[in-house]
């Protein structure tokens, strides 16, 4: 009887167990699946993500880019397929229309971001708007701090992060807008009276956080190595500045080093160094609807030894942080400036450009690099404004 006891309870037990084991393990299945799906969710996010990032890098090399993307993969470090995404960019809702639109003087791109996870189980969307525009929309663009000296007459609109007007016992005029991004100095807007030798034509107010054009040396210089022309250590540029003498078919001259340039301008060219741009002498376009644009990785610098009068035309670009002129203040005549620049900025500098070299600073802005751009492979300003998930 005892036995017969035994042996019973030994089958409840076992029963009991297995009923309890297998209980645990569906559990932690569910859980390991709660986990995979938790996973796959990020995974899925993250390929939205990844696609609207990309977008934006594509904006910014062409601000009419509106061909999207179709089932492209998102991958590990270790070469592993995490999911896939879809990017609609301007026709969003799918009618063939492109649903962009102005905004002040921004252009604002609609897209739609869909992300799925490597075995398509979980799909997230996201719905964004880039705000896109030229860099050469503004006479002067820059994320650094801007001093605006007595003389000084701006044919177009200026942003900077701080902007500090210095007239002095001189006069400043801006025929345009006047935004700044943190702190705006010796100009009231609420109050333009108190400052009268100060002229600004439009409006003047604090614009929202964005990114800086930058020059992307590595596909400046994979596009030279590949239709245009790629030279290592620096180069003097003299004379006629056309694409035959420069030797480049696409309008791409990509130099490791500093450039230094003066001459007759006779088609439209981008010289990118990754060093300095040093100008040497007057750079003028000898011929209608061509243009110049002049990129450098450090400084954009007009060397000491330029003419005392001195002409420049073009698009000027410093991604290292400053546009300047050599010299003593107030040592050199006459400066004649016809086009637009952007400036990165540095810490440390009081401003961006300083071209006090010259007594006499003309700027005249060059509207057609916005309405007529000539200049191959621009750069944009391109960021996100909003974004929300679907």
């Amino acid at each position: 009887m005892k036995k017969s006891f035994i042996l019973l309870a030994s089958v409840f037990l076992m029963i009991f167990l297995g009923i309890f084991i297998g209980i645990s393990l569906l559990r932690s299945q569910m859980q390991m699946r709660l986990v995979q799906d938790r996973i796959n969710f990020l995974y899925a996010f993250y390929a939205a993500e990844t696609g609207l990032e990309l977008s934006l890098a594509e904006l910014r090399r062409d601000i009419g880019w509106r061909a999207g993307f179709t089932n492209q993969s998102l991958t590990s470090s270790q070469g592993n397929t995490l999911g896939y995404y879809d990017v609609a960019v301007g026709d969003v809702d799918g009618d063939g229309v492109d649903d962009s639109y102005t905004q002040g003087s921004w252009i604002i791109v609609p897209l739609i971001g869909t992300g799925r996870n490597a075995n398509r189980r979980i799909t997230r969307q996201i719905s964004a708007e880039a705000i896109t525009q030229s860099p050469t929309f503004f006479f002067i663009f820059t994320l650094g701090d801007l001093r605006i000296g007595k003389g000084a007459d701006i044919g177009s609109s200026v942003l900077a992060r701080d902007i500090g007007f210095e007239p002095g016992q001189g006069t400043i005029t801006v025929n345009g807008d006047v935004i700044y991004l943190r702190n705006l100095t010796g100009y009231d807007p609420q109050n333009p009276q108190a400052t009268p030798n100060i002229t600004i034509q439009g409006d003047v107010y604090k614009g929202q956080p964005i990114t800086f054009v930058g020059v992307d040396l590595q596909r400046y210089k994979t596009l030279a190595q590949s239709g245009g022309r790629y030279i290592q250590g620096d180069f003097t540029i003299a004379g006629d500045i056309s694409l035959q003498n420069l030797g480049t078919s696409n309008g791409l001259v990509y130099v490791e080093g500093d450039v230094y340039i003066e001459g007759d301008v006779q088609g439209s060219t981008l010289i990118v160094a990754s060093g300095n741009i040093i100008i040497t002498g007057n750079i003028e376009y000898k011929n209608s609807g061509i243009q110049i644009g002049l990129f450098a990785g450090n400084d954009v610098i007009i060397a000491n030894q330029a003419p005392d009068s001195l002409t420049v035309e073009g698009f000027l670009l410093a991604d290292g942080g400053t546009v300047k002129a050599e010299g003593r203040k107030g040592s050199k005549d006459t400066l004649d400036f016809h086009g637009a620049i952007s400036v990165r900025g540095r810490e440390g500098e009081r401003t961006v450009i300083d071209l006090n070299a010259y007594r006499h600073r003309n700027y005249t802005y060059d509207q057609r690099l916005y309405n007529n751009p000539q200049i191959p492979f621009m750069a944009y300003i391109a960021d996100l404004r909003r974004w929300q998930e679907i």
